[in-house]
């Protein structure tokens, strides 16, 4: 099983629903969704995040009291995980397609703990136009070589988000990325 992990913070209602829709559509079905409310003043999030969950067993809705920042979001998912690996998404990002859970799952082994990989990403900066193909992937085993690990979490496209990080590993280091710590 997979346990997908979103935090939710004062998020447009639409973006919301893009990102739930697009990972409650995909080919891969064992997954859990955990969605973790980091007590969003948007009254919409609760609203939306509570109508997903009844229409869908494999959504687990934490709606927290206090709000904590994305870090603590994530922490409290991954104890809650019940997933063997565990994928962090942004409540504003979707999939590029149906089958990209799949994609990353296909990757797996028992030798691999991470796999690294990202959706197409299009950039314009003054005017020229940057593309990144989707699914450039790097796979990584931190068995006795953890320095490659936090190295592969601290690179751009190795970012806490849409990866596959085996769950006993998860919670092993203290790990900052894009500013969050995990």
């Amino acid at each position: 099983m997979i346990s997908v992990i979103i935090p939710v913070y004062n998020i447009p209602t639409n973006y919301l629903t893009d990102c739930l829709e697009s990972v409650l559509s995909q080919s891969y079905l064992n997954i859990e969704v955990i969605i973790i409310n980091d007590c969003s003043p948007n009254p919409d999030n609760d609203d939306t995040i509570s109508t997903y969950a009844s229409r869908d067993a494999r959504i687990v809705y934490i709606a927290l009291e206090k709000n904590g920042g994305v870090s603590n979001a994530r922490n409290i998912g991954i104890a809650k995980a019940t997933g063997e690996w565990i994928m962090f998404m942004d409540a504003d990002d979707t999939f590029f397609d149906k089958f990209s859970i799949e994609h990353l799952f296909n990757q797996t082994s028992d030798d691999v703990d991470m796999i690294s990989a990202y959706d197409r990403t299009e950039l314009t900066v003054d005017g020229k136009k940057y593309v990144d193909e989707p699914f450039s992937q790097g796979k990584y085993s931190i068995t006795g070589k953890d320095e490659e690990f936090i190295k592969a979490l601290d690179s751009w496209h190795a970012g806490p988000c849409r990866k596959l990080i085996r769950k006993k590993n998860a919670g092993k280091f203290k790990i900052s990325c894009w500013n969050h710590s995990f």
